[in-house]
């Protein structure tokens, strides 16, 4: 089943895997609702330091966003 869901996707995901899917829900869920807690209770994860492996990676996103927004950078300052 997992196979034939990657394969649909667009684009296809290689090495696709439960746990790839848990990682790929965790991020877009943290792009879309910046609360490490409540993501941590739906990951059902019972240290926050398990959860926080997700916000590293979705900061990206936040220094990406600001450096959009920022009239700073807009001005190459």
């Amino acid at each position: 089943m997992i196979s034939a869901t990657a394969a649909r996707a667009e684009p296809p995901v290689k090495k696709a895997n439960v746990h790839r899917f848990r990682h790929t829900f965790a991020i877009n869920y943290l792009r879309r609702y910046p609360n490490i807690f409540t993501l941590q209770k739906v990951l059902g994860h019972t240290s926050l330091d398990s959860t926080r492996r997700y916000l590293k990676i979705a900061q990206v996103d936040i220094i990406e966003a600001h450096r959009t927004a920022s009239v700073a950078d807009g001005w190459r300052l």
